[in-house]
């Protein structure tokens, strides 16, 4: 008898699955079909309303389902609760039989109604129609909706098309249809989005190495790029080193789905990072480039220009070398800092006293200063091995500077003094330069053609320290200036002063001849510093 109440369950239950089954397929045939698209609107009602009906009745048969699940539970108190209902149900099925068997039959129909109600409930919880998807012919399980599949494939392609940095369609035979399926085939969108991404060859899950966000090459291993990363960084830091080095780039290191055609030999990727971004550029010396001149030209200064050619000597560049104006930038730059001790120099202060015993032209160091000494400790960070910024940790005071007195005239000087610059003695036609003549012959001083008998005056207030014959110079007179400088005036025709006599700057002392070596009359002009011979015209107005 068990097994006739069996085959009754059966038979309910595939009737239900058929006539569900024809409905859904009577809904969906000849979908594209003009004449059936308009009628399918007004059925569609109509089996609206049926399936709502058989809502409620569903509900209805639930809640007589729950009262008898109540009323026999009275019966088996020691059944579990995960296997409580369909104990229950047995049992009862089973006494319903056995009063069935022995004559008790006013019980039967109830019980073939319980069964249909269990048999359907079991049914509807683990049964159901639903879209089945297919990728190459392949079943991938059950989704609730058409819509469902196409937004998954949507956000695939669109996601895809990120990767590889182009519009991508998905290259795979992807079908779906209506079927009667189990409940536990079901995927939800992220599931089938992750089985679409499994099948596709253009992109796959790599480790990539990111410089500054930006993706050099993609690999399987993610040990392998933390070793390049090693490498690369041990090779551009000093050997034999204390230097504390890092990367001035942010390079990382992700597992991220990427396109395959970043995927790179570890070789590849270290070649991208010990390349440059700009080659050294170099300028070939031209006749009359200079180092400021070459500066100016490619719109650097003077002190790069050095630094970039630290072993060439300035004033000694030749036609056709070639000078570095540029130095080559490398993709990965590596920062280092190094802590050093050094000594430096403190400035000593100067202080100034007046005394009205000095003219205002004289001054006298009281006390010599002397310059201080300090240790300092600093962070020297260098770029590429070039220094760029020097962090100060801390001085400290070896010897403390001596600081200089100076003593400065505040009296008026007299009028025969000097005045700290000169005039010409004389205004003429200059014959003949400072410098070397034709014939290497040097000439000591600043020849001044004028008539014979025309008024030389003192360049600048002093005293006279020569004035008589002197050889070659003729008539010569000598003016000491006090302050370093002497001057000289040759070929006079007579002169003016005696050797001692004290002088205003402009007063006339000579005048023009043509005495001692001698072509013409002129003065023959000489300025002196420090004993040295220099050019008359770089002290004249």
């Amino acid at each position: 008898m068990t097994k006739v109440f069996r085959k009754i369950g059966y038979d309910l239950l595939r009737l239900f699955i058929i006539i569900k089954v024809n409905i859904i397929r009577s809904l969906n045939a000849g979908e594209n079909s003009a004449p059936v698209r308009g009628a399918r609107k007004a059925f569609a009602y109509i089996i609206m309303v049926l399936i709502t009906l058989i809502r409620i009745i569903f509900r209805v048969l639930l809640a007589v389902f729950e009262a008898v699940k109540k009323f026999l539970s009275n019966f088996k108190t020691n059944i579990t609760a995960d296997h409580s209902r369909v104990k229950i149900a047995y049992d009862f099925i089973k006494e319903s039989v056995h009063e069935f068997k022995y004559g008790r039959r006013g019980r039967t129909v109830p019980a073939l109604f319980l069964v249909s109600v269990f048999v359907m409930t079991v049914s509807l919880s683990y049964f159901g129609v639903g879209v089945e998807v297919f990728v190459d012919g392949e079943s991938y399980g059950f989704v609730d909706s058409r819509d469902e599949i196409l937004a998954v494939i949507h956000e695939v392609e669109n996601e895809t098309a990120e990767y590889l940095g182009r519009p991508y369609n998905l290259n795979a035979d992807i079908t779906y249809e209506f079927a009667y399926m189990q409940r536990d085939r079901m995927v939800d969108a992220n599931a089938l989005k992750d089985l679409l991404f499994s099948g596709l060859n253009e992109i796959s899950t790599k480790y990539v190495l990111l410089l500054d966000g930006e993706v050099v090459g993609a690999h399987t291993s993610r040990t392998s790029l933390e070793l390049l990363k090693q490498k690369v960084l041990e090779s551009k830091t000093p050997e034999d080193s204390d230097m504390v080095t890092t990367f001035v780039q942010d390079i990382t290191i992700e597992e991220r789905t990427v396109a395959n055609s970043l995927i790179r030999t570890l070789d590849e990727i270290e070649a991208d990072l010990m390349a440059n971004t700009r080659e050294m550029q170099v300028h070939s010396v031209v006749k009359g480039d200079t180092f400021s001149t070459i500066a100016e030209q490619y719109g650097i200064s003077t002190q790069t220009l050095k630094k970039l050619n630290p072993d060439v000597e300035e004033t000694k560049i030749q036609i056709g070398a070639e000078i570095r104006v540029a130095a080559a930038v490398p993709v990965v730059s590596v920062k280092s800092t190094q802590n050093i001790t050094y000594i430096e120099d403190i400035a000593y202060d100067v202080e100034v006293e007046y005394s009205d015993s000095m003219y205002k032209t004289q001054s006298k160091i009281k006390q010599k200063g002397e310059v201080g000494i300090e240790e300092v400790v600093a962070d020297v960070i260098y770029i590429d091995g070039n220094e760029v910024e020097r962090v100060e940790i801390s001085r400290t005071v070896i010897q403390e500077p001596v600081k200089e007195i100076k003593v400065v005239g505040t009296k008026k000087p007299p009028a025969k003094s000097a005045t700290g610059s000169f005039r010409w003695p004389l205004s003429g036609r200059i014959s003949s330069r400072y410098g070397y003549r034709w014939g290497g012959e040097m000439h000591t001083g600043l020849d001044i053609a004028k008539a014979s008998g025309s008024p030389i005056v003192a360049a600048d207030g002093g005293t006279v320290t020569l004035a008589k014959w002197n050889g070659n110079y003729g008539r010569c007179i000598v003016i000491d200036h006090g302050n370093g400088y002497t001057t000289l005036y040759a070929h006079c025709s007579k002169l003016l002063v005696s050797r001692g006599q004290k002088v205003a700057k402009g007063e006339k002392i000579a005048l023009v001849g043509s005495t001692g070596r001698s072509t013409g009359p002129h003065c023959h002009f000489e300025v002196r510093r420090n004993g040295k011979l220099i050019n008359p015209t770089s002290v004249l107005p």
